[in-house]
């Protein structure tokens, strides 16, 4: 659906520039000179403050894996997403919600799938 666009209201833009520059007084931290500071020390893993996930530049020891998929695939599971966020079963062990949780528990469930396959097959061999 296309937005249309009318005029600027220049008292809401002015206003709205006004909260942002109040914002940026309130927190130094994040001005604009120090958000490459910032994103450094986030991917380095020495961001101060809360908790943070894991630097991606850690990926043998975090477990960070970078997967490219088809975009088949990522449609899949976005299909699925609707279904699975209201699933009283498995809807709770997804934590977020999101295209990353639904291919996390497609993986939890597949790796299980697998497992289950090679154990029989090496029962069978033996």
């Amino acid at each position: 659906m296309a937005r249309r666009r009318g005029p600027v209201d220049l008292s809401r833009a002015a206003a709205g520039l006004a909260t942002l520059d109040a914002v940026r007084a309130a927190h130094p931290d994040l001005a604009t000179d120090r958000v490459s500071e910032r994103t450094a020390a986030y991917v380095a893993g020495t961001l101060p403050g809360g908790s943070h996930e894991a630097p991606m530049n850690d990926a043998d020891e975090s477990g960070w894996i970078a997967v490219k998929l088809p975009p088949e695939l990522i449609a899949r599971a976005d299909a699925l997403l609707p279904a699975l966020r209201t699933d009283p079963e498995l809807g709770p062990m997804m934590g977020r919600k999101s295209r990353a949780a639904v291919i996390r528990l497609a993986l939890i469930r597949g790796l299980a799938s697998l497992e289950t396959r090679a154990a029989g097959h090496d029962a069978k061999r033996r």
